[in-house]
């Protein structure tokens, strides 16, 4: 290695570039390895791992309440069940409120999950429903060093004082959810059946469900009679409801529930357990194999060009009696050297970039903490691989020539180029694809986020009146309160917004079913919104509890005219009732834009009822400079509640809006990161190649100029070759960009066009950044008196 050493202390922009685009891709092939390590080893912990099982549709893991009981007394096979069903929920200890995350779990969950105690009572959980256990960092921030064990805890989701009788660690690494307090499911239950929470199952997607098999028992044999019992028993199943159909039902292994779905790509996430994105890891992987490639590709590509000028030493390694296969190992062992090298930077850059990485990917993990032995040995079985791969085909370019060839000075003219112009044009796809992909990416979510919602969105500032008031009396004050203040125009009261459906009421229609979203709210919600009426009916009392206005979706849906006056739901059951229709809506965007459009029932209920219903939401239009405002809301918020003051909270709706696109931006910042990694990498790249072709070509400029052309032609010359290269690439580069972003934009509803521009964008981008690269080279290879070249020559 000493001559190796030296060759690369003497040929510095060489070492440089190949090191620095070694050490970068290794950094975030690290990052991505630790990232997927640890999601992969997710519940490995469980002592019951292998017989654990979740209950899942095609879309989501979440259910209903009663279904694990339901599924118990089916099948023999389970041994024990119990629902996870996590909230926000507001505690209060004594004179002390604070919000808290809860889950509601059956006794039994501790017996199925491992979570390890910190006190010795943790079994007194499952002795009566009062009894909760709480996390030992939420024992730890609220009780610090009073033992907490006996003390009462009040949650004003569940209604009753509940007492403390253990501490449980923090739950990491796992699908389930850590939580502050660990209740009783007990509390979730109720007399009514109508709630949803009984046997009928009426409420869905309300928990998640977990059964703990007995030994050897095959859960997943019973997916068949599952399904069809399902399909019997529960309205979702049922083929009639065109609207929330569901197809499938399984029971999955603990060890697959992480990634067995891809919310990337459709499904809703579940609210009660935690979940992985193979979207996510696929991207990162593909982009991470991308950045090794050019460095590969650069190493490759410059040891290549390098080669004319290793030629005597390799020349006389052969006179000396070396044989072919010695060389061809040297060189393998020189960038298997050159890997290990890149390695080791590359793993501390790693872990200087992992709390970076965890906050972007929203997943906390770390360099250090994934060091096995396995992993280790797996690290240089990539370092090996990774130098072969990377020196094959420099060895089998040096070890093939003939000593006699370099004596001649043959072998230099013969390798020039010859690689050089497969990888250049290589690396100029790959840039220029992934142009094309941060360019699509960010005009994809521009447009989600611009889409026109039919409604205002500007400076309205939304409270959750249910997470924050206790009774009317709190929240007449707080609107006396808020419509004091000058930075205030209105405040309106409804049930939720638009944005995140209002209230779901499916019911049975004609043979089938259909699902509305309830937009209900007061006069001054609905002028604060801007909702436009298409028709009015004028009813004489447009307030009447069984009239409402539909949306133009809504008409369509249930395939009536406008000019119907009714429509009747639950035929032929206890519950039948005709709907009055009292007009129709325009049509405007419930939900947010990756999803299709819903049918609304609508009402403007005038002046909110306060005495019988706390409203579920607070819309406040604001004016002037939104920080301030906050601010004035919050004393506001003080003034009514001023026993919880620091409980207040809120967003403005176009935070809302892009806080449902986070997973979006998350991508873009994603492709955004490596596709200007891939341009660096590349211009490091075509920097050096175009030095080391324009010193190869040095005799060849001379002997041009000698003979009467002038430096532009020598420019041109020199330049043109890399922008035909160019070419070639761009020309390749718009089919394969073309049908992967056109796959990825089929997954939204509303998505842009692939405009013509994108493609012409990252063209012009590339022949500029290669433009601009060679030209510097070659420019000093045109001006330089060719008397001194030939000189040396």
């Amino acid at each position: 290695m000493k001559s190796y050493f030296k060759f690369l202390s003497r040929n510095k922009l060489y070492t440089v570039i190949n090191l620095l685009g070694l050490t970068i891709s290794l950094a975030f092939i690290i990052l991505l390895g630790a990232y997927v390590s640890k999601q992969m080893n997710t519940d490995s912990f469980q002592e019951n791992a292998d017989r654990i099982y979740l209950f899942s549709s095609e879309e989501s893991f979440d259910g209903a309440y009663y279904l694990h009981k339901h599924l118990q007394n089916r099948y023999p096979e389970i041994e024990s069940s119990t629902i996870i069903s996590c909230f926000q929920d507001v505690a209060t200890m004594g004179d002390n409120t604070f919000n808290i995350n809860a889950v509601y779990v059956d006794s039994t969950f501790f017996d199925i999950f491992t979570v390890k105690a910190v006190s010795d009572n943790v079994n007194d959980f499952s002795q009566g429903r009062n009894n909760v256990v709480i996390s030992e960092s939420f024992a730890n921030n609220i009780f610090g060093n009073f033992n907490p064990i006996g003390q009462t805890i009040s949650l004003e989701g569940s209604g009753s004082d509940l007492m403390i009788v253990g501490i449980v660690e923090d739950v990491t690494n796992s699908i389930i959810k850590n939580s502050d307090v660990y209740v009783r499911s007990e509390m979730l239950e109720d007399d009514d059946e109508m709630s949803g929470n009984g046997p009928s199952m009426g409420n869905w997607s309300f928990c998640a469900s977990a059964f703990l098999c007995k030994e050897n028992a095959d859960l997943k044999a019973k997916e068949h009679d599952l399904l069809n019992w399902l399909k019997e028993e529960c309205w979702l199943y049922q083929p009639e409801n065109s609207s929330f159909y569901l197809h499938e039902a399984f029971f999955v292994p603990l060890r697959d529930a992480y990634f067995f779905h891809d919310y990337g790509d459709g499904g809703f996430p579940s609210q009660n357990l935690n979940s992985g994105e193979k979207k996510i890891v696929r991207i990162l992987l593909y982009a991470c194999l991308g950045l090794l490639f050019f460095a590969m590709m650069n190493y490759v590509n410059l040891t290549v060009a390098q080669t004319g000028f290793r030629a005597k030493e390799m020349a006389t390694r052969r006179l000396l009696g070396t044989s072919k296969s010695r060389i061809f190992l040297k060189m393998i062992a020189e960038s298997t050297v050159l890997s290990a090298i890149a390695f080791v930077i590359a793993l501390f850059i790693a872990d200087g970039l992992a709390p970076s990485a965890s906050i972007l990917l929203e997943y906390s993990f770390g360099i250090w903490e994934i060091m096995t032995p396995i992993f280790i040995l797996l690290c240089v079985a990539c370092i090996v691989l990774l130098g072969v791969l990377s020196g094959i085909i420099p060895a089998l370019a040096i070890s093939k020539f003939k000593p006699i060839d370099v004596m001649k000075g043959s072998f230099r003219t013969k390798t020039k180029m010859v690689y050089s112009k497969i990888f250049i044009t290589l690396q100029n796809v790959v840039t220029i694809t992934m142009t094309i992909a941060a360019l699509t990416i960010y005009l994809q979510i521009n447009h989600l986020l611009n889409m026109p919602l039919n409604y205002n969105t500007e400076d309205i500032f939304v409270v959750d009146g249910w997470d924050y008031f206790n009774d009317e009396k709190q929240i007449s004050i707080f609107r006396e309160e808020l419509n004091k203040l000058s930075c205030v125009e209105a405040v309106g009261l409804g049930e939720g917004v638009p944005l995140h459906g209002g209230n779901n009421h499916t019911m049975k229609y004609d043979d089938g079913f259909v699902s509305f979203q309830k937009i209900i709210g007061d006069a001054t919600y609905f002028k604060i919104f801007g909702f436009k009426i298409k028709k009015d009916n004028h009813l004489a009392d447009p307030n009447d509890k069984g009239a409402y206005y539909l949306n133009e979706f809504a008409i369509k849906e249930l395939k009536i005219t406008e000019e119907t006056s009714d429509f009747t739901v639950n035929p032929n059951t206890d519950y039948e009732s005709v709907i009055k229709i009292a007009g129709i809506y325009n049509d405007f965007k419930i939900f947010n834009a990756l999803t299709g459009n819903r049918s609304g029932l609508i009402r403007n209920i005038g002046e909110y009822d306060m005495i019988n219903n706390i409203p579920w939401t607070i819309v406040i239009k604001t004016r002037g400079n939104k920080d301030d405002a906050v601010q004035e809301i919050e004393k506001a918020f003080k003034a009514a509640v001023p026993e919880v003051p620091n409980l207040f909270g809120g967003m403005y709706y176009e935070d809302l809006i892009k806080k449902d696109y986070v997973k979006e931006r998350q991508l873009l910042k994603i492709v955004d990161i490596f596709t200007l990694v891939a341009i660096l990498i590349s211009s490091l790249g075509l920097l050096a190649i175009s030095t080391y072709y324009v010193r190869q070509r040095e005799k060849d400029i001379a002997i041009r100029k000698t003979f009467g052309a002038t430096s532009l032609e020598v420019l041109k010359k020199s330049v043109s070759i890399f922008m035909l290269y160019v070419s070639m690439a761009f020309v390749i580069s718009i089919p394969i960009s073309y049908y992967i972003l056109n796959r990825w934009l089929e997954s939204y509803i509303y998505r842009i066009e692939m405009y013509w521009w994108i493609f012409a964008a990252a063209g012009f981008f590339a022949f500029v950044m290669t433009f601009v690269t060679v030209l510097w080279q070659s420019i000093h290879a045109a001006e330089t008196n060719p008397v001194e070249t030939l000189k040396k020559e």
